[in-house]
């Protein structure tokens, strides 16, 4: 969500580590362990951002893995509930399996998809997560009937992000630091450096 926001210009530079706490509040429940700036850049900790990894892939297999499990059901002559299916051994299932996957990258997802349903379809379909976890779910809503789903925002500890310039000054700070202990060693190097040489020089006129 929020790389498809800064892509689209929804969020722009200005805000870019504040949208992506409140999404992380919002969507996950997370809030900053420490107070957070506009100068720090957190997404970019999510290996997925800095290396434009798209997140959509995850979303598509989980269809198709699910897609993939009903059909082979359906091939291997599995009647039942889909969560109570097993393929194991069944030859039919794994001839069905080796001419889709055999295809590799020669030919359009879609088509294998078409090889995988005999050709009735080549598009993705939620309907076999939705009937395996069906039972899962129907348990949960009534276990959780009358409950809050979720969390209230409003009870989170939440530390404000904010826009300030103490990340610049800790930097500076650091980087004064880094620079004297630097000159620090060059010195002390440049003295053994000296010391070296008038030894070696006070040796060479003892012998002569």
């Amino acid at each position: 969500m929020w790389r498809w926001e800064v892509f689209s210009g929804d969020t722009s530079s200005s805000n870019l580590n504040s949208r992506w706490w409140e999404l992380r509040l919002g969507v996950q429940g997370v809030s900053p362990p420490v107070p957070r700036t506009e100068q720090d850049f957190d997404p970019g900790a999510k290996f997925h951002v800095p290396a434009n990894v798209p997140y959509v892939r995850y979303f598509v297999s989980f269809v198709v893995q699910f897609q993939f499990h009903a059909e082979l059901c359906k091939a291997a002559g599995h009647e039942g509930p889909l969560h109570r299916c097993d393929i194991y051994r069944s030859v039919k299932a794994g001839r069905l399996l080796r001419n889709v996957l055999s295809l590799g990258k020669s030919r359009p997802w879609t088509e294998a998809l078409s090889v995988l349903t005999n050709g009735r379809t080549n598009k993705l379909d939620v309907e076999p997560i939705l009937e395996y976890f069906g039972p899962l779910r129907t348990w949960l809503e009534s276990q959780n009937r009358g409950e809050l789903i979720g969390w209230r925002e409003n009870e989170a500890i939440v530390l404000q992000v904010t826009r300030s310039n103490a990340s610049l000054i800790t930097g500076a700070v650091l980087a004064v630091i880094a620079l004297v202990l630097l000159v620090a060693l060059v010195i002390i190097a440049f003295r053994r450096c000296r010391r070296g040489d008038n030894k070696n020089f006070n040796t060479a006129s003892q012998g002569s």
